[in-house]
């Protein structure tokens, strides 16, 4: 692992010392050259993968909790066959209500009674977002130009049923909830039903010393059981195609083959690193518009495209986070508008699944130019505030069972090995298991089973889950930057 540490720094200062050398000869060359129609765009879809994705794919809610008038909640993963449904009555139930009146102030105590007394269900969404954003991607219309008309984030939808057979529906963030009067009765009952039938018994978890979402965390109430796997690479990378995707114009290109396989190119502005098995670091040092904030959606929207053509979306990836980085500012730090926290852009991380379980972990390198931001995910996009991308690493691979499956430790256990290494001082916003990918001291890419905590800003912790250690291990950073905790 050291030595492969040394490997990538080594080729993160050549990568500078290129692009300064093409940087000098470019400027020796005439300028204003244009790049022809054909170099304009040449997209690459590696075999496998697919070169759009739906936005109601990739914003798919982690998981769904269904309420039961004070019996246990269950937990719905979108992997699980009723959870399709009950999330389809649900979008329907909220573009129903929308347009029907004000959103109305509610208490966080209300909504607790509710959870306790009533039957309904709660979507954990990935990532808040305008309400706008919301309502266009489950109409299926199109997306609101910028971050859309009315600036109420959301990222919990919750519904419950009165007894009129009614709905109410509440909208909430981690500020407080607000409510919508939906019209009319309801198939969400049938539909509750239907996927309580194969959902999993749930509990909230509560932090103790450290502190929890506002409204809840909620956890499997079982053991939860995962096999350790090992990935094969992506078959049939084209790595020429692929870096030429990165590249408009790839006559202005300089590679420098590296000993351990990788290529190393840049054309005076942008820098790539291309793997042996595929896997790829972006860096785009000065995006073209520094200072003009798009929102969040926006570019997310931008994020989602530059990932489709460069590489494609392995089936099923889904968002996991989305995060405004920060200057100054670690992994939890809430933003406090200093000008020590300026904004430098936003931080997706898209992932893959494994048998309903989120895949991490992935390459450090050249991601996010600021302080920690947690574990990285193998897909992963960094922009510009105005959304330009300035920073993309791919690392996906094809995992297949390695070792039967162990029982993890408890999630309990997770959270005070978390407190351990950021304080109590950080809100965890959800808690879930998952695999982490990371390469053996072999160097065959294992995917380990974990506990992933996300923090208030959206960055990413992961716990060891193995069940063999008396202090689990905590991985705070990717592969090639720095030390892991433990």
């Amino acid at each position: 692992m050291a030595r492969r540490a040394v490997l990538e720094q080594v080729k993160s200062v050549l990568l500078v010392v290129l692009v300064c050398a093409s940087l000098v000869l470019s400027a020796r060359e005439p300028m204003g050259v244009a790049v022809s129609k054909a170099h304009r765009e040449m997209p690459y879809v590696i075999e496998g993968n697919q070169r759009a994705a739906g936005l109601s794919q990739l914003l798919l809610p982690r998981r769904l909790v269904l309420h039961r008038e004070g019996r246990h909640a269950l937990l719905a993963d979108p992997d699980s066959a009723g959870f399709r449904s009950l999330w389809g009555e649900m979008q329907r139930a909220a573009l129903a209500a929308r347009g029907t009146g004000q959103v109305e102030p509610v208490k966080s105590s209300e909504i607790a009674a509710l959870r306790r007394s009533r039957t309904g269900v709660e979507a954990i969404l990935p990532a808040e977002l305008p309400l706008d954003a919301w309502f266009a991607v489950w109409s299926g219309r199109g997306a609101p130009a910028g971050d859309g008309g009315r600036p109420e984030g959301l990222d919990r939808l919750a519904l419950f049923v009165g007894g009129d057979g009614n709905l109410d529906i509440y909208l909430g963030n981690t500020r407080g909830w607000g409510r919508l009067r939906a019209p009319g009765g309801t198939t969400l009952a049938a539909a509750l039903q239907a996927a309580a039938g194969e959902a999993a018994p749930a509990r909230e978890l509560t932090g103790g010393w450290l502190r929890v979402h506002p409204e809840g965390v909620y956890v499997p109430s079982f053991e939860v059981s995962m096999g350790r796997l090992v990935a094969d690479p992506e078959p049939a990378v084209d790595k020429d195609r692929l870096r030429d995707a990165f590249f408009p114009d790839s006559t202005a290109v300089r590679r420098i083959q590296s000993q351990d396989g990788a290529t190393v190119a840049t054309d005076g502005r942008d820098g790539l690193i291309v793997y042996p098995d595929g896997a790829v670091a972006f860096n785009r040092p000065s995006p073209r518009n520094r200072d003009r904030d798009g929102g969040k959606w926006a570019a997310l929207k931008q994020a989602a495209e530059f990932v489709g053509g460069h590489g494609g979306w392995p089936a099923g990836a889904r968002l996991l986070t989305a995060m405004a980085v920060r200057a100054g500012a670690g992994p939890g730090d809430a933003p406090d508008g200093s000008k020590s926290q300026s904004l430098l852009g936003y931080r997706f991380a898209f992932v893959p699944g494994y048998r309903g379980y989120p895949i991490v972990g992935g390459l450090e390198g050249m991601r996010v130019p600021s302080a920690a931001t947690g574990v990285p995910a193998p897909l992963e996009v960094f922009t510009a505030p105005s959304g330009e991308v300035q920073g993309f690493s791919r690392t996906v691979s094809r995992p297949r069972v390695e070792q039967a499956p162990q029982r993890l430790i408890y999630p309990q256990d997770a959270l005070s090995a978390i407190d351990g290494w950021v304080g109590s001082k950080v809100a965890v916003r959800d808690l879930f298991p998952a695999y982490l990918s990371r390469r053996s001291a072999s160097g065959a890419r294992v995917m380990q089973p974990v506990w992933v905590a996300e923090l208030a800003d959206g960055a990413l912790l992961a716990v060891d889950g193995a069940t063999d250690s008396a202090t689990p291990r905590v991985y705070a950073t990717g592969e090639t930057a720095g030390r892991p905790g433990g």
